[in-house]
């Protein structure tokens, strides 16, 4: 189960995300209930945008070859809704992700994957493989996984190395690591050529499972038995394993054989070693990387410059985490919310509430606008503050983007609204939360508004 929470990896269906830690409701923990923490950001990052081991950059979709196979299958929308329907069912091809997800029991979200399976274009809704997936490893019905996903590699249906891939994803997402490790030796049986996008997405599996021996084994054995050549994508991976591990020095000596063999590190690998190192503190060793991948002519993207800032942060050296922010812009890297949000909790943890608003009203509107982290954050800081009638404003600023602030920050803000005598505000943002919420949460409203003094 441990496994399989951690599956935003599967960006597929966004990707090795660390699930949130249960925690005291701490200030920090009020706003990455809803937005991260440094530390939270930090692995989200090293997680999906370094393109860290995850299969979501290495690994492609169904392959043309896989999809004019599929095209050529499959019937069309309404003969594949047919024959659906033929079991005098109400399971379409639009409606089985919704019912899958909806699903009462394993049973029944297994009955409606089974039903579904008989349209070859149900192969194509990688997101209800996924919802299915979840929902039964949630129940911990690992059996139902195997029969549905196994029942995929029998006729009808063809097999491409796209289509493997996503079934080795699903299998290492569920933590079924044997099985995915199966269904990779198993494509010479099933016909399927492999190459180094299955192997790497069986590689990352592993990792995803933390099965760090194995993910070593089988860079070690796999090229020469299966006669397949490594590229920056594997090595990668193996460099994310090793930071995992927290061997450092060994993840470094990847960058020197890659080049022995001709191969170039890419920007991942770098971001990678020092996501590593800055989670080790080892700021010189940081320097020595940005300098070495710009003399190779690896240059800096939004993922090294957010890396950057988080590690400033967390030392609580936000205004080097802001010039970060202007160096960014100087050089065509535009900052993105992340960035902003980060050096605004930097700046607000230091205590310096004035300079986290600056940061705020330097975002520029449009594709970086605040987004609804920014808002809960400056919202919880303003009231930590006492500075209820700027919480309020920029409450109503959130709300009229349909972001609403958690249940704990608006009783806060309420509350503080009536201390300073500003009752009709507080109710006027009850009445309009009992609008937007019905059953359970209405009622929560309800009891907040029988304690608004008259």
């Amino acid at each position: 189960m441990a496994s399989f929470k951690k599956s935003r990896f599967l960006s597929i269906t966004r990707s090795l995300y660390a699930t949130a830690q249960a925690q005291t409701l701490t200030l920090e923990n009020t706003i990455f209930a809803t937005t991260k923490s440094l530390t939270q950001e930090q692995q989200a990052l090293s997680a999906t945008e370094t393109r860290s081991p995850t299969l979501q950059q290495q690994t492609p979709s169904a392959t043309e070859a896989e999809s004019l196979t599929l095209e050529q299958q499959a019937p069309s929308a309404t003969e594949a809704d047919t024959l659906i329907l033929e079991e005098q069912t109400n399971i379409t091809l639009k409606n089985a992700r919704s019912r899958i997800r909806s699903a009462g029991s394993p049973e029944e979200a297994f009955e409606v994957f089974r039903k579904a399976s008989k349209s070859p274009r149900f192969r194509h809704d990688r997101a209800a493989f996924s919802a299915f997936v979840q929902k039964l490893a949630g129940y911990e019905r690992f059996d139902l996984i195997e029969q549905a996903l196994e029942s995929h590699k029998k006729p009808p249906f063809s097999l491409m190395e796209g289509f493997i891939i996503r079934l080795i994803l699903l299998y290492s997402e569920a933590g079924m690591v044997d099985k995915a490790l199966d269904t990779f030796y198993e494509m010479d049986e099933l016909e399927c050529p492999r190459s180094e996008k299955s192997f790497s997405a069986t590689l990352s599996g592993l990792l995803l499972n933390k099965r760090f021996d194995d993910v070593h084994r089988l860079f070690d054995e796999i090229p020469n038995k299966f006669d397949i050549s490594p590229t920056v994508f594997t090595y990668d991976i193996i460099i994310r394993a090793f930071c995992e591990e927290h061997l450092l020095d060994s993840a470094f000596e990847m960058l020197g054989k890659m080049e022995k063999i001709g191969i170039k590190p890419d920007v991942v690998s770098y971001n990678t070693l020092i996501d590593g190192f800055l989670r080790a503190g080892d700021q010189t060793r940081v320097d020595e990387l940005l300098k070495e991948m710009t003399e190779k002519g690896c240059a800096p993207d939004l993922v090294t410059y957010n890396l950057r800032i988080l590690g400033f942060c967390k030392d609580k050296e936000s205004v080097k985490a802001q010039a970060l922010l202007e160096e960014m812009r100087s050089r065509g890297i535009r900052p993105n919310s992340r960035s902003y949000n980060a050096v605004i909790f930097g700046f607000y943890k230091e205590g310096n509430l004035e300079e986290a608003r600056r940061v705020y009203e330097s975002i520029p509107k449009g594709d970086e606008s605040p987004n609804s982290g920014t808002y809960f954050m400056l919202i919880q800081f303003e009231i930590e503050h006492g500075n209820y009638e700027t919480a309020l404003e920029l409450c109503k600023k959130s709300i009229k983007r349909k972001w609403i602030p958690p249940f704990f920050t608006m009783k806060s803000l309420i509350d503080g609204l009536v201390k300073i005598s500003k009752v009709d505000e507080a109710k006027a943002i009850v009445e309009e939360m009992k609008k937007k919420f019905s059953g359970s949460a209405a009622d929560s409203w309800m009891k907040v508004e029988t304690t608004i003094s008259l």
